[in-house]
Formats: C-alpha cells, sequence, structure tokens
C-alpha cells in the first residue's frame, strides 16, 4: 500500500519565514545606512582635497602666481562684451579655469578652442557635462541637470556693485574673503594670490551646499554663472560662492540653517549629519560641526580679520566702516 504524501510549507511556516525576513531586514537596513554615511562623508572630503590640489597646480604653474577667479562681472573684454550683446546672460564659474588642472584637459580643450569661433558663446560648449567630482555623493541629482555642483568657493561677503557707463563694477574688498571676482575672463589670468595674514590653515577655501538650498531660478553649474535680470543683471553669487556677512549675529547658524530660503542662502549644507566638510588652505580638509559659533565661521572665512569690514551704511564701498573688532581675535584649534 503506498501513502502520497507530500513535503513543503504550510501557510503558517511560510507566515514565520516571511516574519523572520522582515525582521533581519528592519535590523540589518539601518546598519548598511550608518556603514554608508562616514564613507560618503570621506568620499565628499577626498573630491574636496582634489579641488584643492588643483587650485595649487593652477596657481603654481601661472607666470603671474595667479589664483583662478570666481567669477566675472566686472571684466570688459571683447568676449564679455560678446555674451551681453548676444543675449547670454552668464559668465564662467570658478570650475572652468581648473579643468586641465582637474584632469578633464579636453574639455578645457573644448572651452578654449571655442574663443576663436565668434559666433560660439564660449560657456555654451561646456553645457550638459557632468563632473563627478563636483557631486557629492550624499546629494545626488535626482534628475538630469545639465553640469550640476555641490561645491562652493569662500568669496567673502556679497559684493556691491554700481553702474558705470552702462557697465557693473565690482566693489570687492580683498580681507573679506578669498576668492576674487575681478580677473581677465579671456586668457583666464586673476588676481595674484593674495597673502593670508589669518594663516593657510585658519582660512577656508571652498565647502558644500546641498541642491535643495540652491536658488530655484539659478541653480548652481559648474561651467556657468547667471546674470539676474530682476537684479541690473548683476551676477547670482550663490551659484559659486559661500559667504558671511550674516553670521556675525549671535546665534546664527551658519550649517545646515534649516530657515534659510534657498533663494538668499550663501552659507554651508550638507546631508552628513551634525555638519559639514569644508577644506582650508594649506590643503587640509575637515568636518565643521553644525553648533560652530557663528563669529568664528565668519573669522575662518576673511583671509584678513584685522582689515575686514562691512558696508553698513549701504554706499556701495567700505570708506568709512570701522574694522570689526572681533574679527581680531586670534582663532584656536578648540574653536571650530
Amino acid at each position: 500500500m503506498s501513502h502520497n504524501t507530500k513535503s513543503g510549507f504550510t501557510l503558517k511556516e511560510l507566515f514565520v519565514v516571511i516574519g523572520l525576513i522582515a525582521l533581519l531586514l528592519a535590523v540589518l537596513l539601518p546598519m548598511l545606512n550608518q556603514s554608508r554615511t562616514p564613507a560618503r562623508r570621506s568620499l565628499c572630503m577626498n573630491n574636496q582635497k582634489q579641488m584643492n590640489i588643483a587650485v595649487k597646480n593652477y596657481y603654481s604653474r601661472s607666470s603671474s602666481n595667479t589664483r583662478p577667479s570666481v567669477i566675472t562681472p566686472a571684466s570688459r573684454t571683447a568676449q564679455v562684451q560678446y555674451s551681453i550683446k548676444n543675449g547670454h546672460s552668464n559668465y564662467f564659474n570658478w570650475v572652468v579655469p581648473l579643468l586641465y588642472d582637474l584632469d578633464e584637459g579636453h574639455l578645457d580643450a573644448r572651452y578654449r578652442q571655442s574663443f576663436l569661433e565668434e559666433s560660439i558663446n564660449p560657456i555654451s560648449v561646456l553645457d550638459g557635462e557632468s563632473l563627478p567630482l563636483m557631486i557629492c555623493s550624499s546629494d545626488p541629482p535626482k534628475n538630469n541637470q545639465g553640469n550640476p555642483m555641490s561645491y562652493f568657493v569662500n568669496s567673502g561677503i556679497r559684493n556691491s556693485y554700481s553702474i558705470v557707463n552702462n557697465e557693473s563694477i565690482t566693489i570687492d574688498l580683498a580681507a573679506n574673503g578669498l576668492w576674487s571676482d575681478k580677473s581677465n575672463l579671456s586668457n583666464q589670468s586673476g588676481v595674484r594670490v593674495q597673502g593670508i595674514p589669518d594663516g593657510e590653515s585658519n582660512t577656508i577655501l571652498l565647502s558644500e551646499r546641498l541642491r535643495s538650498d540652491q536658488h530655484p531660478d539659478f541653480p548652481a553649474r559648474w561651467n556657468r554663472v547667471d546674470l539676474n535680470p530682476k537684479n541690473n543683471y548683476f551676477p547670482v553669487e550663490s551659484q559659486s560662492s559661500i559667504l558671511w556677512e550674516e553670521s556675525p549675529v549671535p546665534g546664527t547658524v551658519v550649517i545646515n540653517n534649516k530657515t534659510k530660503s534657498p533663494i538668499t542662502n550663501t552659507l554651508i549644507s550638507s546631508n552628513h549629519p551634525g555638519g559639514a566638510n569644508v577644506s582650508f588652505c594649506d590643503g587640509s580638509s575637515r568636518f565643521l560641526s553644525e553648533k560652530i559659533n557663528a563669529q568664528v565661521f565668519a573669522r575662518l572665512m576673511t583671509s584678513d580679520g584685522r582689515r575686514s569690514r562691512l558696508d553698513t551704511n549701504g554706499d556701495s564701498d567700505f570708506k568709512e566702516e570701522a574694522n570689526l573688532p572681533w574679527q581680531n581675535k586670534p582663532l584656536n584649534p578648540n574653536d571650530f
């Protein structure tokens, strides 16, 4: 007599197995995400170190010992005049002069060749190019946004401008930051590398900002800086820079400030829990806490705090403003 028995899981046993799998996933997934967090932070820090090296290589091979400029709103070169005349409301961003030093020689050659073609806007030949080095892995682009950028340079405070003969003239104080806006666009020669009296280890070179904290009408793109038609066609500095003029107010959150509007946000932000990565002029990169004192942050942004000034009376110059006493306080590692 034969017995026809069936082997396999009962419905009850199947539910038990599914429950165990769900329990394991609930335990393991947070651990996996936690392990990814330091890896992403480390990758972001490495990106910044590579950019720091590129900046040093740029001005070390420059015959005039120059630093690349961040944007060039005051330039009067023929190429800029061509761009304005033909309705191209943008200028180069700080990354473009560094393409060769970032091992992007083919893009550097393409951009330089475009200057020989009068019918081509040199900036447009770089549109749609994505540079992995310019993207923080903790804040990847969610669509096919052209030329996405996560990193911004220390440009001190928001520029003042005046209009002279229908041209915008930049009023910039070198002591307030590190990167200048004044350079000759056509041959990419920037201002001379200024001294850093506050010390290279105490002066920020660049840092990061989340995509969600970028201007919705002018998202950051590594190849260009737009001119805002609603503001006399002045450059949109948030596309290129981190700025500090709002930070001296006691209690201001300067890293991961959730109350700032993306339209006006020029501070630092990241998806790294508790703070953000920052690269300094001496080549070092550090993780700064989001609890950093606002005035300490401002002192890290200035290249010469003793000469730093704000345009407090709104006359678009710094002739009558006094120096900021708290900028004279020496920094020590415990401050940040």
